[in-house]
């Protein structure tokens, strides 16, 4: 009679199928990228848009502007207040538009935060009176513009030395 004799060496059917699967999973491995969708946020609280325009652009630290718009005919315009700033993330310029033309009262800096210059603007160009600072914040100059021409000044210009 003879006598089959079944070794415990530790083959399982199961354990091959299992093992079978590990290998060819480890084979099939695939990156997942998952893209996310980030929803801009229109609301910046210190624009101050008015009813019938939107505030577009990213203000820092992941973007530099942020102004009003109003769209007509499928174009957008700026429209209202302005605000920009330089990488550094000091402001650079605030102001407001009216039918995508600077107007009214605008203010510039140095990126480092000294005022640059301040003034008036009529669609589009220097108006009114203006004042010039120099890089380290005092006054260089001052005057009357007119249709985007010094008419004139009433500060001599001072070079920093």
């Amino acid at each position: 009679m003879s006598h089959s004799r079944i070794s415990n060496t530790g083959f399982r059917p199961g354990g091959l199928v299992f093992s079978l699967l590990l290998v060819a999973s480890m084979a099939c491995k695939k990156k997942v990228v998952i893209e996310e969708i980030v929803e801009e946020v229109s609301v910046y609280p210190e624009l101050g848009c008015l009813e019938g325009t939107k505030a577009v652009g990213t203000p820092p630290p992941m973007g530099i502007e942020v102004w009003c718009a109003t769209t007509q005919e499928g174009n957008s315009y700026r429209n209202g207040p302005a605000i920009e700033w330089y990488n550094n993330e000091q402001r650079k310029s605030v102001g407001n538009y009216e039918n995508g033309m600077k107007s009214g009262q605008w203010e510039f800096w140095y990126p480092h935060g000294e005022p640059q210059e301040q003034g008036t603007f009529v669609r589009g160009v220097k108006d009114g009176y203006w004042t010039e600072y120099n890089p380290s914040g005092g006054r260089s100059s001052e005057g009357q513009m007119v249709a985007g021409a010094l008419l004139a000044t009433t500060t001599a210009l001072v070079l920093p030395s």
